[in-house]
């Protein structure tokens, strides 16, 4: 059996990409890379390796949040004014969720404030539904399935779709043929069970927002005394394919008040903030 080092399997998805930029007439050699903050030196200096090998040129690496700033705010200038918009950013993807708290002028553009749970997402979500799934076919079937690698990667297919039905239906079905011998899956799920499944994912998603409004405050000296003012915000918008579940975009709006703002694209955003940087490199 072959065996890759995790830079060889970046810079072979990295070729795909160049792959796909070739057919649009362009050479795909200079970019501009997006990460999480939460990246470390080592992180980007293996993502620079990876692309090296796709015999890529990075430009600059740059942080999701600024990314995101960027394509937010590249076509507002003439909105903004000398004093600053705050704009909270709310993303929560596949494997990692964020917050950040973006300060627009005219003159400039900037992340005053931004947590991240490196291990909060949509995956997450999914897990504990499998955990629900498999003890549901142990007590219907007597059997326990989480050893099988076949039949579990069917099962998580499935409930992948199953979550984004739910995300626009009150309750979803899940149907698998031959889960195991003789044996189909089929089963009702309502949003409501859904919820209590991932309570403890949603608790912590709730924290995470708690934290960042609670540190996104400015210090202002008045005679004597400093007062903490908390930053007040224009608005707050959602980013990533997990904040379309209707729980995550109530949360949202109990933390911070505000109805959500869905003026980006969510999938797109990231990529159109590399894209302006590269114009501008």
């Amino acid at each position: 059996m072959r065996q890759f080092l995790p830079e060889q399997i970046v810079a072979m998805m990295f070729q795909k990409i160049k792959n796909i930029i070739a057919k649009t007439g362009f050479s795909g050699q200079d970019m501009v890379i997006s990460v999480p903050c939460y990246y470390t030196e080592q992180e980007r200096i293996a993502l620079i390796d990876a692309a090296r090998i796709a015999q890529i040129n990075v430009l600059k690496i740059m942080n999701t949040s600024t990314a995101t700033a960027a394509s937010y705010g590249i076509f507002r200038r003439t909105e903004f004014g000398n004093n600053p918009r705050n704009v909270c950013f709310i993303d929560l993807g596949h494997c990692s969720a964020g917050a950040y708290v973006g300060s627009f002028t005219k003159e400039k553009t900037s992340i005053v404030n931004q947590i991240q749970e490196r291990n909060l997402g949509t995956r997450d979500f999914d897990w504990k539904l499998l955990e629900f799934y498999i003890k549901y076919i142990q007590d219907q079937f007597g059997t326990n399935v989480i050893n099988n690698n076949k039949t579990r990667l069917r099962l998580i297919e499935a409930i992948e779709k199953q979550r984004k039905i739910l995300s626009a239906n009150s309750e979803a079905s899940i149907n698998v043929d031959n889960i195991l011998e003789d044996c189909d899956l089929s089963y009702i799920l309502t949003r409501e069970k859904f919820e209590e499944l991932i309570a403890l994912e949603l608790e912590k998603f709730r924290n995470m927002l708690k934290t960042l409004k609670s540190g996104n405050i400015l210090l202002v000296f008045n005679r004597f005394k400093i007062l903490e003012i908390q930053v007040p915000l224009h608005s707050v918008e959602i980013i990533g394919g997990g904040t379309r579940i209707p729980i995550i975009q109530k949360i949202i709006q109990e933390v911070f008040g505000l109805e959500i703002s869905r003026t980006l694209n969510g999938s797109e955003n990231n990529a159109r903030g590399c894209a302006m940087q590269v114009n501008f490199l």
